[in-house]
């Protein structure tokens, strides 16, 4: 059975303001920003249990070419991304979501 996904409110805040950031750096360099946080999403739908677990069940994911990692946990047939975190912020505020 194929899982679906789901973004916390605040996971989904920091992939648009990921998106922004890096576009208002360099036109296109947003958009390939969202690719790689597609393929990793999809990497991470097709089998979850392939990423090592980072935090009680929750897994992480790192993103090709850019300092971010989504952090997500699988619940029955679906992925909960509790957040879109750049590798360089403290870990533990992500944490508080789960």
């Amino acid at each position: 059975m194929a899982l679906t996904y789901r973004l916390h409110f605040s996971a989904k805040k920091e992939l648009t303001d990921a998106v922004d950031w890096y576009e208002a750096e360099r036109k296109g360099r947003g958009a390939r920003f969202f690719i790689a946080y597609l393929k990793t999403l999809k990497a991470i739908l097709s089998n979850p249990t392939a990423f090592p677990k980072d935090f009680d069940e929750v897994r992480k994911a790192n993103l090709q070419k850019f300092p971010y990692s989504i952090y997500f946990e699988e619940v029955g047939n679906e992925v909960f991304v509790y957040s879109v975190f750049h590798n360089k912020r403290d870990p533990e505020a992500w944490k508080k979501r789960v």
